[in-house]
């Protein structure tokens, strides 16, 4: 993957989703991926506060270790 590839961050507003849980997803159209790194706005500049959200875009090629360590790291 090129280490220039474009990221692009939204929110998905459903209906029936309980209140304050609006998930933030990673769109990388150059991997025709998208990944939900968030489950809010407040977890979401959680994240970039703690690892930067350049960091996000290694989930593409390390999504197992990103997991675990997400697991881990913000039960």
């Amino acid at each position: 993957m090129p280490s220039r590839a474009m990221v692009h961050y939204s929110y998905l507003a459903m209906p029936g989703l309980p209140e304050g849980i609006v998930p933030i997803v990673m769109t990388m159209p150059a991997v025709a991926q998208n990944f939900v790194v968030a489950e809010s706005f407040d977890e979401f500049l959680g994240v970039g506060y703690r690892v930067g959200w350049f960091a996000l875009k290694q989930i593409t090629s390390h999504a197992t270790e990103a997991e675990v360590y997400s697991a881990a790291e913000f039960k």
